[in-house]
């Protein structure tokens, strides 16, 4: 809706208020100290409607919102799959887990050659978990390594953080 957008008699209109505080990382100290969990920003902002021609009559609405960080964890940073045949296929799996009490967390896993993620997408909920089952797959001889970079993606559809899985396969027969 434009900001001044009229209105007819009893017309109603849809209005959205899209909120997307920036992530400040810290700035002093090691970034494992963090505790994400504890990263939380509470923020408030008055809006109001104006009604033109009726005496600066005004509807004030509050807007409350908190912005959080992700704290999503991957069981297995690093994967490495033994001798297996070209044209065949090893799995290892692996859980990604959403540790946050207040955020759903949606993923998106890269293509890596060799390699497969399934699922590739998917949602968490706060303090659910996933099975993600990764498969080395060579269609040629050698030693194949990769890297799995998961985006983090938030409830305004922006990636609002990563992981990664570094995988490595060896194919030779």
């Amino acid at each position: 809706v434009p900001p001044a957008s009229p209105l007819d008699q009893f017309e109603q209109k849809l209005v959205e208020f899209v909120y997307s505080p920036p992530m400040v990382m810290p700035t002093k100290g090691f970034k494992r100290q963090h505790n994400v969990l504890d990263q939380k920003e509470d923020h408030e902002v008055t809006a109001s409607f104006h009604v033109v021609g009726m005496d600066d009559l005004q509807a004030p609405v509050k807007l409350i919102g908190r912005a959080v960080h992700p704290a999503v964890m991957i069981s297995e940073r690093e994967l490495q799959f033994v001798d297996t045949k070209t044209n065949s296929s090893a799995e290892i799996t692996v859980t990604l887990s959403n540790h946050h009490d207040e955020l759903p967390i949606s993923f998106k896993a890269s293509s890596v050659a060799h390699f497969k993620c399934r699922p590739a997408t998917g949602r968490l909920l706060p303090f659910q978990s996933t099975q993600l089952v990764v498969s080395f797959c060579p269609n040629q001889l050698g030693r194949h390594k990769g890297r799995f970079t998961i985006d983090l993606i938030g409830v305004s559809g922006t990636v609002v953080g990563t992981t990664s899985v570094g995988v490595t396969g060896y194919s030779g027969e």
